[in-house]
């Protein structure tokens, strides 16, 4: 009996990371990089018995935007000599429009997949599948995106239809029976469901489809080495290219093809190679042009930074309290806008900026994703509704706690600060009746039945502010009066940067609204001190306050009781 080896070796999120360096920070980060991996395939691909996949997000992300409009990107020429043979098309590789997306697609080298988003003319963008053969084996490739890229590329998928990944996966793995050896799912979807939206996760798709051999999800950014979905061997890999997963299978000879006996999946780091030298040259050119870009001065910053030190060492201090950080981009986002109400959220624990010279890549420090400014109108009682449920951020306090702690099942990305109102947020109640005192600048308070208009980031206005879930039923649901607003100018934080510029002259100040203020921990001060004063003396330790998924515990009485001098 004839036993053949086959080896896929799957990448996907890689956002840019194109040189080991990060544009956002302005320094080197050799965490993940294609000049790293470029090493590492020169150790694990063998172009006879190797396929080399990606499941989508290349061109998009550090800084990576710049060269858009290149007759060819530099991620795409990168992933064209590596010999990739599929390439799954990811929600943010459409982030920059149709014709960006064309170009990347006709100017991939290999197979690029994605069989559940249809042109105008009900053309797929791409295939939704194709087989190919090495060492004699048959693998039939399928590739999706997530279908909720509708929601957040509206208006680069104008008149497009996206459909469900699920039932185009069933579709073709019925119509191509009996013509292959292996089936492996490439999707740019990750393994749970978003949004509380169904078959938006590889679990629910794994659980129609149980023919795969393998899966490789993404989107998540979260290594995962193997789980089993409904007997199916599932993958994920880490973003920025900070991970590679090899998958060897070993087939036997049937009178029917080949048959998979044995497979395994292991995912390799590539922090622990080293940057290809001849890559590094060879796209040096496009490394320069990018430290030139983000190099250029917008201002100053004077006074003091955007955002205070930390009490404690795992929680931004700008999620504690108001800033001037997040002042200044509910500025940026209200001059733009002209709402009276914004809403924003702080997208990165290290935000900040420091005093002194303003650099284009500062604004990354800021706000760091390419997130639009949308406008909408709701009433008092949405915005409450909205509060709400951002504020479900905070785990409730209880009696003995000594610090503030979160709730793993609400990330601090949905966790928004607002502008043009004053508030508390009262975390000793249950989720859900914590918003208390809201009223407007001049204490009127907010009635419910008060109409105006808001602004907030597109993201948060496509996921929950415009279609009905997580805050809204079908009836409830705010207006959308604008999106995308100044988009001609850039995202949001390109729109920062105008306003530094343009609207403050190039002098920025560290000017903070204070308008609303954390209640009800009923922690004795000195106690609350005291642990801060462990915390600092390293006497406590941080990871003590940390779970699984890095969301924090919250320091007790009981924590610090063998410190105290009772």
């Amino acid at each position: 009996m004839t036993t053949k080896k086959l080896t896929i070796l799957a990448t996907s999120d890689i956002h840019g990371k194109l040189y080991p360096y990060d544009y956002i920070l302005n320094q080197e980060d050799r965490n993940g990089s294609m000049a790293q991996l470029s090493t590492c395939l020169k150790e694990q691909y063998h172009s006879e018995d190797t396929f080399l996949v990606d499941a989508g997000d290349v061109i998009q992300g550090n800084h990576a935007e710049l060269f858009q409009q290149e007759p060819i990107h530099p991620m795409v020429q990168a992933m064209n000599d590596f010999h990739y043979d599929i390439h799954v098309i990811g929600n943010h590789d459409i982030d920059f429009g149709m014709d960006v997306l064309q170009t990347m697609i006709h100017t991939m080298n290999g197979t690029v997949l994605t069989g559940n988003i249809y042109d105008p003319t009900g053309k797929s963008l791409a295939p939704g599948y194709r087989i190919l053969t090495k060492n004699g084996i048959r693998v039939a490739f399928i590739g999706m995106t997530t279908p909720l890229v509708q929601l957040w590329t509206a208006k680069q998928l104008e008149g497009c239809t996206v459909t469900s990944a699920v039932e185009e996966t069933r579709k073709i793995i019925d119509s191509i029976k009996g013509s292959y050896d292996l089936l492996v799912g490439v999707f740019h979807m990750a393994v749970d469901n978003e949004l509380c939206t169904p078959d938006t996760g590889v679990t629910d798709l794994a659980n129609v489809c149980p023919e795969f051999d393998l899966i490789i999800s993404s989107h998540a950014h979260k290594l995962i080495e193997a789980v089993d979905l409904n007997g199916i061997l599932t993958v994920q890999n880490a973003s920025k290219a900070k991970s590679l997963i090899r998958i060897e299978f070993e087939l036997e000879e049937t009178d029917n093809g080949y048959q998979c006996v044995r497979k395994t999946s292991k995912a390799i780091l590539t922090k622990d190679y080293e940057p290809d030298q001849a890559f590094l040259n060879a796209y040096l050119p496009y490394h320069l042009r990018q430290i030139e870009d983000i190099s250029q001065v917008i201002g100053t910053l004077e006074g003091s930074s955007l955002a205070p030190d930390n009490e404690l060492p795992w929680m931004p201090q700008s999620l504690l309290q108001p800033t001037a950080l997040l002042t200044l981009i509910h500025d940026t986002m209200i001059y733009f806008s002209g709402a009276r109400v914004s809403a924003a959220p702080l997208l990165t624990a290290a935000a900040n900026l420091q005093p002194g010279p303003i650099h284009k890549y500062d604004l990354s420090k800021i706000f760091k994703y390419n997130n639009d400014l949308c406008l909408i109108e709701l009433n008092g009682k949405q915005l409450r509704q909205y509060m709400e449920w951002s504020c479900q951020f905070f785990q409730q306090w209880k009696p003995g706690d000594l610090s503030w702690y979160t709730d793993a099942a609400h990330p601090m990305y949905n966790y928004d600060m607002f502008y043009g109102v004053n508030y508390e947020v009262d975390i000793s109640k249950p989720a859900g009746s914590r918003i208390t005192n809201l009223t407007w600048t001049d204490g009127t308070p907010v009635q419910d039945e008060e109409v105006f208009s808001l602004c907030t980031t597109s993201f948060r206005t496509e996921t929950v502010l415009t279609r009905p879930g997580e805050i809204y039923t079908e009836d409830q649901l705010p207006v959308l009066l604008e999106a995308e607003i100044h988009n001609e100018l850039g995202t949001i934080r390109e729109l920062i940067g105008y306003y530094i510029q343009d609207v403050m002259h190039g002098i920025l100040t560290s000017r903070c609204e204070d308008n609303w203020e954390l209640i009800g921990t009923d922690w004795d001060e000195e106690l609350h001190e005291k642990a801060l004063e462990l915390l600092k003396e390293d006497i406590l330790k941080p990871e003590q306050f940390l779970d699984d998924s890095r969301h924090s515990k919250p320091i007790t009485i009981d924590d610090i009781q063998a410190y105290l001098d009772l």
